[in-house]
């Protein structure tokens, strides 16, 4: 019997981590009732997150050297989650051999070694 394992991410900016965040706990909730078909009255949560979010702004718009830090913040996380999604595994970019081309390649190396296989490898054999 095969269970169905689902994990969910929300982000809060880390400079308010620390304090009452319910856009987060919408965002999670809309993402749990979507995959799970349910209607969930996040209603109260939205309005909570918009108050909150005005507050927000506010202390924000209020004094230019919050603005400014948070402004840096945010560029900051933008551009991180700009690499992370850029980013290849790969040392540089080139394309993949296909599985044909694998198979092919792991046939070759095999007939190469087929002495050294049928007869068993030692400690001072090289490959």
């Amino acid at each position: 019997m095969a269970t169905r394992v689902v994990g969910f991410t929300v982000h809060v900016p880390h400079y308010l981590a620390q304090t009452d965040y319910p856009a987060a706990a919408e965002a999670l909730l809309e993402q749990v009732a979507k995959l799970a078909s349910l209607q969930l009255p996040l209603r109260e949560l939205s309005d909570a997150g918009a108050t909150i979010r005005g507050k927000i702004d506010e202390q924000v718009e209020g004094t230019p050297e919050v603005a400014q830090v948070v402004t840096a913040l945010e560029q900051q996380y933008d551009a991180f989650v700009a690499a992370q999604e850029n980013r290849s595994l790969l040392a540089r970019d080139e394309d993949l051999p296909s599985g044909e081309e694998l198979g092919a390649e792991f046939e070759r190396f095999l007939a190469q070694h087929d002495e050294d296989f049928k007869h068993g490898l030692t400690d001072n054999d090289e490959t």
